[in-house]
């Protein structure tokens, strides 16, 4: 019995060492998939703003191109009229064509370098939010109408038509950089999956509700659904059914990340096959500015 009691005595403690070893394990798995999703977020994050500021790029080489022809013929017409002036060889009829043409040039520099600056305006908020994670005063309409502005380089030429129906009267003090990213990829996964890479012409809505504790975004497009199936993978990392044609499986997962952890808020994703897709974030109203 004495034998007995003791190798079982010994089992216990080389289970028990067993087992605070298979615990540290664990823990130190724990930590790594910890480390690992953080440098997932943070890379899905820098993606987003890398094609953020190519697609800016883009569109804004255009106003400044066209504002630089004008500006040139400007400077040409200037320069044929005052040597025709200093010759005594300027005519009515060319000095009142160099003005309207003038005037056509001064609103075509305007309007363009307008757009220009709006466009520059919009993506220096978003991206420096993006970066800064800090919370400050928005309203979340006009917010959010900046972010659209900034992704429009990006289905600008598609079929597609985003609408900004929130209401103007919602002030909130937030993580304004998580708002911009979830409108971000938001967007993206429509153009991606609901519309087939933004070749199907199709409609994005965004809207707000109010309840008595919370403010509810709502996002809506009429793409091509999810099916049922589907549905509870939505916010599971790494699913996607665009592996290997540019899908990472990251999107709704990040989403819902933002969602909980930095906008203490919560999200609800509904569809149906055909149908498009209705997803429901709730802001607190504890964050209201």
């Amino acid at each position: 019995m004495r034998e007995y009691q003791e190798k079982l005595e010994a089992e216990v403690k080389l289970n028990e060492q067993l087992l605070e070893e298979r615990e540290t394990q664990l823990s130190e798995t724990q930590d790594q998939l910890d480390a690992t999703q953080k440098e997932l977020l943070q890379s899905e994050k820098l993606s987003a703003l890398k094609r953020l500021v190519s697609s800016i790029g883009h569109e804004v080489s255009t106003p400044l191109g066209v504002s630089r022809t004008a500006s040139s013929y400007l400077i040409e017409e200037s320069d044929v009229v005052l040597s025709s002036f200093q010759n005594n060889t300027m005519t009515k009829s060319q000095f009142e064509k160099y003005l309207t043409d003038s005037r056509e040039a001064g609103e075509l520099l305007t309007t363009n370098l307008t757009r220009a600056h709006e466009l520059m305006l919009a993506f220096k908020e978003v991206a420096v939010d993006q970066i800064s994670e800090q919370k400050r005063d928005i309203n979340l309409r006009e917010y959010i109408q900046d972010v659209l502005l900034s992704l429009k380089p990006t289905y600008k030429n598609a079929p597609v038509e985003v609408r900004n129906n929130i209401s103007p009267e919602i002030e909130l003090n937030i993580d304004a950089g998580a708002i911009a990213q979830i409108v971000t990829n938001l967007i993206t996964n429509s153009l991606m999956h609901g519309f087939k890479d933004a070749t199907v012409a199709g409609t994005i809505v965004l809207s707000s509700e109010t309840t008595t504790d919370e403010y509810i975004l709502i996002y809506m497009d009429d793409g091509k659904g999810i099916s049922t199936e589907l549905q509870q993978h939505v916010f599971e990392q790494f699913y996607t059914t665009r592996k290997g044609s540019g899908g990472t499986g990251m999107g709704m997962y990040i989403i819902q990340e933002l969602v909980k952890e930095r906008l203490f808020g919560d999200i609800e994703f509904n569809s149906d096959e055909g149908q498009g897709i209705n997803i429901r974030i709730a802001l607190p109203k504890s964050l209201v500015a």
